[in-house]
Protein backbone atom coordinates (compact mmCIF):
# COMPACT_ATOMS: atom_id res chain seq x y z
CA UNK A 1 0.00 0.00 0.00
CA UNK A 2 1.42 3.33 -0.69
CA UNK A 3 0.28 6.70 0.30
CA UNK A 4 0.91 9.38 -1.90
CA UNK A 5 -1.07 12.92 -1.97
CA UNK A 6 -3.70 14.34 -3.99
CA UNK A 7 -1.00 16.86 -4.42
CA UNK A 8 -0.15 14.46 -7.99
CA UNK A 9 -3.30 15.23 -9.27
CA UNK A 10 -3.74 18.98 -7.88
CA UNK A 11 -0.52 20.52 -8.18
CA UNK A 12 0.18 23.72 -5.75
CA UNK A 13 1.88 26.90 -7.29
CA UNK A 14 5.24 26.08 -5.26
CA UNK A 15 5.00 22.46 -4.64
CA UNK A 16 6.17 21.10 -7.94
CA UNK A 17 8.49 19.16 -7.33
CA UNK A 18 6.06 17.72 -4.31
CA UNK A 19 3.46 17.08 -6.61
CA UNK A 20 6.28 15.56 -9.82
CA UNK A 21 7.38 12.72 -7.08
CA UNK A 22 3.42 11.94 -5.59
CA UNK A 23 2.25 12.00 -9.40
CA UNK A 24 5.47 9.40 -10.11
CA UNK A 25 4.76 7.46 -7.28
CA UNK A 26 0.69 7.13 -8.46
CA UNK A 27 1.85 5.32 -11.35
CA UNK A 28 4.04 3.47 -10.06
CA UNK A 29 2.14 2.41 -7.58
CA UNK A 30 -0.78 1.40 -10.50
CA UNK A 31 2.10 -0.31 -12.88
CA UNK A 32 3.30 -2.45 -10.08
CA UNK A 33 -0.09 -3.62 -9.52
CA UNK A 34 -0.21 -5.46 -12.99
CA UNK A 35 3.09 -6.31 -12.61
CA UNK A 36 2.36 -8.12 -9.64
CA UNK A 37 -1.21 -9.13 -9.38
CA UNK A 38 -0.59 -12.67 -11.17
CA UNK A 39 1.10 -13.52 -7.25
CA UNK A 40 -2.13 -12.55 -5.82
CA UNK A 41 -0.30 -9.50 -4.75
CA UNK A 42 -2.49 -6.61 -4.20
CA UNK A 43 -0.93 -2.90 -5.01
CA UNK A 44 -3.23 0.32 -3.54
CA UNK A 45 -2.57 3.73 -3.70
CA UNK A 46 -4.05 6.22 -0.84
CA UNK A 47 -4.90 9.97 -1.69
CA UNK A 48 -4.82 12.22 0.95
CA UNK A 49 -6.11 15.68 0.91
CA UNK A 50 -5.36 18.51 3.86
CA UNK A 51 -4.85 16.16 6.85
CA UNK A 52 -3.91 18.05 9.71
CA UNK A 53 -1.14 16.08 11.04
CA UNK A 54 1.36 16.85 13.77
CA UNK A 55 3.38 18.24 11.10
CA UNK A 56 0.93 20.15 9.51
CA UNK A 57 0.04 21.47 12.31
CA UNK A 58 3.34 23.07 13.50
CA UNK A 59 3.42 24.14 9.90
CA UNK A 60 -0.07 25.79 10.66
CA UNK A 61 1.03 27.43 13.81
CA UNK A 62 3.74 29.05 12.24
CA UNK A 63 1.19 30.71 9.72
CA UNK A 64 -0.98 31.93 12.56
CA UNK A 65 1.24 33.79 14.15
CA UNK A 66 2.50 35.53 11.10
CA UNK A 67 -0.62 36.55 10.14
CA UNK A 68 -1.82 37.14 13.49
CA UNK A 69 -5.03 34.19 13.48
CA UNK A 70 -5.69 31.30 15.75
CA UNK A 71 -4.58 28.22 13.76
CA UNK A 72 -8.30 27.28 13.73
CA UNK A 73 -8.86 30.53 11.77
CA UNK A 74 -5.68 29.85 9.47
CA UNK A 75 -7.10 26.36 9.05
CA UNK A 76 -10.79 27.04 8.34
CA UNK A 77 -9.09 29.53 5.52
CA UNK A 78 -7.57 26.90 4.13
CA UNK A 79 -10.66 24.84 4.22
CA UNK A 80 -12.35 27.43 2.29
CA UNK A 81 -9.79 28.42 -0.16
CA UNK A 82 -9.72 25.01 -1.12
CA UNK A 83 -13.36 24.49 -1.24
CA UNK A 84 -13.37 21.59 0.43
CA UNK A 85 -17.25 20.49 0.12
CA UNK A 86 -17.50 18.49 3.44
CA UNK A 87 -16.41 22.24 4.95
CA UNK A 88 -13.40 20.86 6.98
CA UNK A 89 -10.21 19.28 7.11
CA UNK A 90 -9.29 15.62 7.36
CA UNK A 91 -7.96 14.21 10.46
CA UNK A 92 -5.60 11.20 10.61
CA UNK A 93 -7.94 9.16 11.73
CA UNK A 94 -9.82 9.69 7.99
CA UNK A 95 -7.06 8.40 6.28
CA UNK A 96 -6.45 5.33 8.45
CA UNK A 97 -9.76 4.08 8.26
CA UNK A 98 -9.57 3.99 4.73
CA UNK A 99 -5.67 2.34 4.95
CA UNK A 100 -7.56 -0.38 7.49
CA UNK A 101 -10.15 -0.78 4.82
CA UNK A 102 -7.73 -1.38 1.85
CA UNK A 103 -5.97 -3.91 3.59
CA UNK A 104 -8.54 -5.91 4.93
CA UNK A 105 -10.24 -9.19 3.43
CA UNK A 106 -13.12 -6.86 2.19
CA UNK A 107 -10.52 -5.16 -0.33
CA UNK A 108 -9.37 -8.38 -1.82
CA UNK A 109 -10.90 -7.79 -5.20
CA UNK A 110 -8.78 -3.69 -5.29
CA UNK A 111 -5.74 -3.26 -6.99
CA UNK A 112 -4.03 -0.93 -9.44
CA UNK A 113 -6.48 1.89 -8.09
CA UNK A 114 -6.10 5.08 -6.36
CA UNK A 115 -8.44 6.02 -3.16
CA UNK A 116 -9.25 9.85 -2.48
CA UNK A 117 -9.70 10.72 1.21
CA UNK A 118 -10.08 14.31 0.16
CA UNK A 119 -13.13 15.59 1.50
CA UNK A 120 -14.04 16.14 -1.75
CA UNK A 121 -11.59 18.47 -3.37
CA UNK A 122 -10.85 17.17 -6.06
CA UNK A 123 -14.02 16.65 -7.99
CA UNK A 124 -14.85 20.35 -6.74
CA UNK A 125 -11.40 21.39 -8.28
CA UNK A 126 -11.69 19.94 -11.71
CA UNK A 127 -14.93 21.03 -11.64
CA UNK A 128 -13.81 24.54 -11.01
CA UNK A 129 -11.05 24.48 -13.70
CA UNK A 130 -13.54 23.21 -16.33
CA UNK A 131 -15.70 26.20 -15.62
CA UNK A 132 -12.99 28.74 -16.31
CA UNK A 133 -11.25 26.46 -19.34
CA UNK A 134 -10.04 27.86 -22.15
CA UNK A 135 -12.40 27.56 -25.26
CA UNK A 136 -12.33 23.79 -26.98
CA UNK A 137 -12.62 22.76 -30.40
CA UNK A 138 -15.36 20.97 -32.10
CA UNK A 139 -13.58 17.82 -33.60
CA UNK A 140 -16.65 17.81 -35.91
CA UNK A 141 -15.75 21.34 -37.68
CA UNK A 142 -12.17 20.88 -38.20
CA UNK A 143 -11.07 19.36 -42.21
CA UNK A 144 -10.10 15.68 -42.86
CA UNK A 145 -5.88 16.42 -42.26
CA UNK A 146 -3.36 15.93 -39.92
CA UNK A 147 -3.20 17.63 -36.52
CA UNK A 148 0.35 19.34 -37.18
CA UNK A 149 -0.78 21.14 -40.20
CA UNK A 150 -4.82 22.15 -39.48
CA UNK A 151 -5.32 25.46 -37.92
CA UNK A 152 -8.74 26.23 -36.92
CA UNK A 153 -10.35 29.10 -37.83
CA UNK A 154 -11.29 31.56 -34.74
CA UNK A 155 -15.26 30.84 -36.23
CA UNK A 156 -14.92 26.99 -35.19
CA UNK A 157 -13.87 27.69 -31.27
CA UNK A 158 -16.69 27.04 -28.59
CA UNK A 159 -17.22 27.72 -25.45
CA UNK A 160 -15.45 26.01 -22.43
CA UNK A 161 -18.30 22.68 -21.57
CA UNK A 162 -19.72 19.44 -22.46
CA UNK A 163 -19.07 18.55 -26.06
CA UNK A 164 -21.88 17.07 -28.04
Amino acid sequence: MDVSSIAGQLPQRTEASHAAAKAALNTYSRELATEVGEHGVRVVCVLPGFVVTDGATAHLRRMAEKQGMSTEAVTQQIVDDLKVPLGRSGAPGDVADMIDFLASDRAKWLTGAQFRVDGGILPTAFSAALSTAPPRIASSSLPACRWSSCSPRPDMLLRAGPTR
